[in-house]
């Protein structure tokens, strides 16, 4: 099914705000809203957009997690296989926040990641590895200086599922262990 809606509460299990999608003839989210535990509108979103082959190419970006407040949008670009190459996070009034570049393999594999300032400073990227099979196995992490500064491991079952991720800061000590 759809996503109808989604509750956020607070380390006391305590409900801080409801969120709520609506979606037009097309069955395509048309409008977002966040309402208080008492049913009072906190934000409204009504300016989704999609392209021709009915990718989402705006939508809202960011909640503010204490108060259920919208703060901003997302504009995304689609390559001819449907994958996002291009995404813009805004201000509800129009400025730029974070600008995101993909970049995948001839078989639709995310191989390349930027996260860039408004102004075009890169901020981090990622490398993506896969196996013979085509699964995931690796995550290279870099600074906006271009230097190494972690990675991960991912080790997957027969089927590609992930069973671990195991992620290591830049001299290679392990920060976490994550199991599936």
């Amino acid at each position: 099914g759809r996503e109808i809606g989604k509750n956020y509460y607070d380390e006391n299990r305590n409900l801080i705000f409801c969120i709520e999608y609506e979606y037009n003839h097309e069955n395509r989210r048309s409008k977002w809203t966040s309402y208080t535990p008492d049913g009072k509108v906190i934000s409204e979103f009504q300016d989704y957009r999609y392209d021709e082959q009915g990718n989402e190419i705006r939508c809202p970006y960011f909640v503010q997690p204490s108060t259920g407040s919208l703060t901003g949008y997302m504009d995304r670009t689609y390559d001819v296989n449907g994958n996002i190459i291009d995404l813009w996070s805004y201000e509800l009034d129009g400025t730029p926040i974070w600008h995101w570049i993909y970049q995948y393999d001839s078989a639709g594999k995310l191989t390349h990641l930027e996260t860039r300032y408004p102004h075009g400073d890169l901020n981090m990227s990622e490398e993506y590895y896969y196996d013979e099979r085509g699964y995931l196995v690796g995550i290279t992490k870099y600074d906006g200086d271009g230097q190494p500064n972690g990675y991960e491991v991912y080790l997957n079952d027969d089927e590609g599922k992930h069973m671990e991720c195991i992620r290591y800061n830049q001299d290679g000590t392990e920060q976490a262990r994550v199991k599936y």
